[in-house]
């Protein structure tokens, strides 16, 4: 819950992956934030590198964001929402189409073979990623959608810079003749919005802060406890290198013992309902 950054871009060549990529790492080491790729302890106020082969889940998770599942997708909550919410049935359609339009979305023969990206660990926020996927047999790289949720930051000033990095990555896909979709929950660097608005931007994240409230209240009168980290010793706790969510296999675990990973490999969090007398 609460205020999230998602975007998504078209296809790019090689040699404007690599300016963006060396860009924004020399911008991070400007503002001093430490290089931390291949450490364990890269955790806040560092970025790390990734340059590697598409990994099997991570291609599933593709296949499942392809132009023909996004439209089965959309028209599956269009026809949920057009007697109940017509206004979100509307918004779902145009939003569709126009990113068909702008061709951020990943067609349906594509076939992921390389990733290389740079993502950046803020204080109390998701981790911030941007990343290309190389189309096979191809120079043809996409970004494919993703998200980085800054409700937890306690301030607008990481979102507002999250924002600045993404609109200069917009700017230089759009020089280069691409396009990087924005959309902004915070109304802030919205492609839908005028840009700079700092009061329209606390406003949404008061918002959201109200709601995750009154969803806790909620939660805590049906007798759920407070979120409860669990040490990272616990064997189903999830390893790997910083930045990287748990496998497949760690994720299955962990449902299976009621456990809910973190993206973060230091700590889970486990939740437990209170018995009701």
């Amino acid at each position: 819950m609460g205020i999230t950054i998602w975007h998504r871009g078209s296809k790019v060549p090689e040699k404007v992956v690599a300016h963006i990529l060396t860009q924004l790492e020399d911008k991070y080491k400007r503002e001093g934030y430490r290089d931390g790729t291949g450490f364990p302890s890269c955790r806040e106020k560092c970025f790390f590198k990734i340059d590697e082969p598409i990994e099997p889940r991570e291609k599933e998770h593709l296949e499942r964001t392809k132009v023909s599942k996004e439209r089965a997708n959309v028209e599956h909550f269009v026809r949920e929402l057009q007697y109940e919410r017509p206004d979100q049935a509307e918004f779902l359609k145009n939003r569709f189409e126009e990113e068909l339009r702008r061709d951020v979305m990943l067609p349906d023969d594509f076939n992921a073979t390389h990733v290389k990206g740079i993502c950046l660990n803020l204080p109390h926020t998701e981790t911030f990623c941007v990343e290309f996927v190389k189309d096979d047999g191809k120079d043809e790289w996409r970004s494919p959608e993703d998200i980085t949720k800054t409700q937890y930051a306690r301030q607008s000033g990481i979102h507002v810079e999250l924002c600045e990095y993404l609109t200069d990555v917009e700017r230089k896909m759009k020089n280069a003749g691409s396009d990087l979709k924005i959309t902004d929950e915070g109304e802030y660097c919205d492609d839908k919005e005028p840009r700079g608005s700092v009061q329209r931007l606390e406003g949404r994240l008061e918002d959201g802060r109200q709601i995750i409230e009154k969803v806790g209240g909620m939660l805590a009168a049906a007798g759920w406890q407070t979120d409860q980290f669990v040490p990272k010793q616990e064997p189903t706790s999830g390893g790997g290198p910083p930045g990287k969510r748990p496998s497949l296999e760690d994720w299955m675990a962990a449902r299976r013992a009621d456990i809910v990973l973190s993206p973060f490999p230091q700590s889970t969090v486990k939740l437990t309902p209170i018995k009701q007398e």
